[in-house]
């Protein structure tokens, strides 16, 4: 990959210099090999430490206070040398061992560094040390100093990078400069892609690579690098944020050049992949560079049979909006969109593509018809005007549009003979109301209400008629009208089909109402009368008999426990 690197390079307006330089630095990179597998855990705390945290938070706290003079401060740290490795990674000892970095010289500094650098990795990724060892890189600026930490910090690099706490660490380094930080850049140069699939190395390389600290030769051999790994890394989540880098923040020109030869190949794979199609569609939607735009379209558009066109088609999901934004965007060459628009046509025919399965909007695009389908109308098709209104439930039909369905009813029967506001039925043996066809808004608890209402019907009768009352003509309805009520010359009100009703203006029918008793629904209806929802309620018992005879049935007596009074109308 050397070669290809230096030619890269050479794109991104590299002098001969630079190209020195960066070769150079590909040679070590390629060289060192020494990396650790892991970085080893922190040793526990010995239970013979003199420094414990009774001890540790007064020296904090006077050093806080000022109550210490330097030499006092140097004594202590002097004191702490045995221990200061441990102690770095304590909870409190972290802190006390950033205030001796603080204000101590260089010769107790070189002291303390050299007992903690072998262990700045393993104290770098815990989460108290990780802030001891960013404050003794921050605090350790002589070449000596830096030299100790980076040749013990590099063999564990990748681990580091890759680590939540550890990645800060490195980033520190960055300050340090040329040629003190190379050794960030060239790992990772060599394990380009074992780092950038960490959720953590991924954006520790891109904030290394932003860092003002980073030069212009290390900035092109990663860039050079990561146009070499840009399918690998395009299809990665993490190594994706590289691309966003190397597209979007790097200024080199002819990056977009580079990038462009090397996706063509893969582009089905990249197109249909649900990350890759980004970096792809980043390509196209610039007009900086247009050769690469061209090169990504031609071999998307004007391969042989559109093989390419049909394979990235046929991808419901990321193919498909692949293919309408590259068609929608503002940098489309408008000379070769007739054409590339029929071979989208083309091919959308050819796998017989369907509006409900992703493709709608590019239909659209293109021209096509997305009203009906092979299949028939599809779930996109405009419905037509009569069948747009909303459908009425059949609740709202046995509630909402009862008074509807009884004026029909009422229109239907004229001039047939009428008793107690209902059609007489035909049909000897059934309730009137309920003759033929049972409306579709009947309530399902009928069944057991008109069986009991027959039985009492049919049972003996055991009073006569009152006067005035004209007689029905069937006979099952002359017990109900002469059942243990008063004789008189009572005028009553036409009852509702389908169910009985009562003038709710009657005299008489308080006395017998008991105090305990649930009061019925009452469904007030047009022309004064009222309605029972028959659910629950028994018409033959209570104070209120059946039609609207008072005393009727046994007293003291009101809704069963177990029937629930139910207010709606319609089927459940």
């Amino acid at each position: 990959m050397v070669t290809d690197m230096l030619s890269i390079i050479a794109q991104f307006g590299a002098t001969d210099a630079d190209t020195t330089v960066i070769t150079k630095s590909i040679q070590r990179a390629i060289q060192f090999t020494a990396f650790a597998d892991e970085i080893p855990p922190v040793r526990e705390p010995t239970h013979t430490r003199v420094h414990d945290a009774p001890k540790l938070r007064d020296i904090r706290k006077r050093v806080d206070n000022q109550l210490l003079s330097p030499a006092e401060i140097e004594n202590i740290a002097v004191d702490m040398l045995p221990e200061i490795a441990e102690l770095a990674s304590d909870y409190l000892g972290n802190t006390v061992v950033q205030k001796l970095f603080d204000n101590c010289n260089d010769e107790l500094r070189n002291a303390m560094l050299a007992e903690i650098a072998p262990h700045m990795a393993e104290i770098g990724v815990h989460k108290n040390g990780t802030w001891a060892a960013q404050k003794i890189i921050d605090v350790c600026k002589n070449p000596d100093q830096m030299n100790m930490i980076v040749e013990h910090i590099r063999p564990y690099t990748v681990q580091l990078f890759l680590d939540q706490y550890g990645n800060y660490v490195l980033q520190g380094c960055l300050k340090y400069g040329g040629p003190y930080n190379n050794f960030i850049f060239e790992t990772m140069l060599s394990r380009m892609w074992e780092i950038s699939q960490g959720r953590y190395g991924a954006r520790a390389m891109r904030a290394c690579l932003e860092s003002h600290h980073s030069t212009k030769d290390q900035q092109r051999m990663l860039a050079a690098a990561i146009a070499l790994h840009s399918v690998q890394l395009a299809t990665n989540a993490n190594g994706a944020l590289l691309l966003t880098w190397f597209l979007d923040t790097c200024t080199f020109p002819q990056r977009r050049t580079v990038l462009a030869p090397r996706l063509v190949p893969h582009l089905v794979h990249l197109c249909t992949h649900k990350v890759a199609y980004l970096t792809v569609l980043k390509v196209i939607n610039q007009k900086a560079e247009p050769e690469a735009r061209d090169t990504i379209l031609q071999a998307l558009f004007f391969t042989p049979k559109d093989r390419i066109l049909e394979a990235i088609l046929t991808d419901q999901s990321c193919g498909a909006t692949l293919i309408f934004k590259v068609l929608t965007t503002p940098f489309f060459d408008e000379s070769i969109r007739a054409q590339v628009v029929e071979n989208v046509k083309n091919v959308l025919v050819k796998i017989d593509a369907q509006p409900n399965q992703g493709y709608k909007r590019l239909m659209d695009e293109v021209g096509l018809s997305t009203r009906t389908g092979a299949g028939g109308p599809s779930r996109e098709a405009p419905v037509p005007a009569p069948e747009q209104r909303r459908p009425t439930s059949r609740h709202a039909n046995g509630a909402g549009n009862q008074h509807q369905q009884q004026q029909q009813q009422q229109q239907q029967h004229a001039g047939k003979p009428f008793y107690n506001g209902s059609p007489v039925s035909q049909t000897p043996g059934y309730d009137a109301g309920y003759n033929g066809q049972r409306p579709d808004s009947g309530d399902p608890s009928m069944g057991a209400y008109q069986q009991y209402n027959q039985n009492i019907m049919y049972s003996p009768p055991n009073g006569s008629i009152p006067p005035g009352m004209p007689m029905p003509p069937l006979q099952y309805q002359q017990p109900m009208m002469s059942r243990g009520g008063p004789q008189g010359n009572y005028n009553y009100p036409p009852m509702q089909a389908p169910y009985g009703g009562y003038a709710p203006g009657q005299p008489g029918a308080e006395q017998f109402r008991q105090q305990n008793m649930v009061q019925p629904n009452v469904m007030p209806i047009p022309g004064g009368q009222a309605q029972y929802a028959p659910p629950g309620f028994n018409m033959n018992i209570g104070a209120y008999g059946y039609g609207g005879v008072p005393n009727g049935g046994q007293q003291g007596m009101g809704y069963l426990p177990q029937d629930q009074v139910n207010g709606r109308r319609g089927r459940r």
